[in-house]
């Protein structure tokens, strides 16, 4: 399946106000994707794919995205795969967006196998 960046972005921004709304603000974000950098990186660079909302954050001394505040606040974390250090801020609970959407194949097997105990 093929998400755009800014529906990735909104889907964290909803997500992560979902679970304020839930009591649960620190349950992480975990992103494991050999383009996660690039692809949280992509909505602060490329504005003009931006709602008009965000659109008008990129001329006011404010990130258009909550979730590049977040990376900042370790809330969100991205790695390249789950060998490179995911196991150091993973921790129950916690939301993982990994590997391809069937979860038969990459990082999700991993993810799975450990979790299915």
């Amino acid at each position: 399946a093929v998400v755009s960046t800014q529906s990735t972005g909104d889907l964290i921004e909803w997500l992560i106000s979902h679970l304020n709304k839930c009591l649960l603000p620190e349950v992480p974000l975990i992103i494991v994707s050999p383009v996660a950098d690039a692809a949280l990186a992509h909505p602060d660079i490329y504005g003009e794919w931006l709602n008009d909302a965000k659109q008008a954050k990129l001329y006011v001394p404010e990130l258009p995205f909550v979730h590049s505040q977040l990376i900042k606040n370790k809330r969100i974390h991205h790695f390249n795969s789950v060998a490179e250090g995911m196991g150091e801020v993973y921790r129950n609970p916690c939301i993982v967006f990994a590997g391809h959407p069937s979860l038969r194949c990459g990082d999700s097997v991993l993810l799975l196998e450990k979790w299915r105990d």
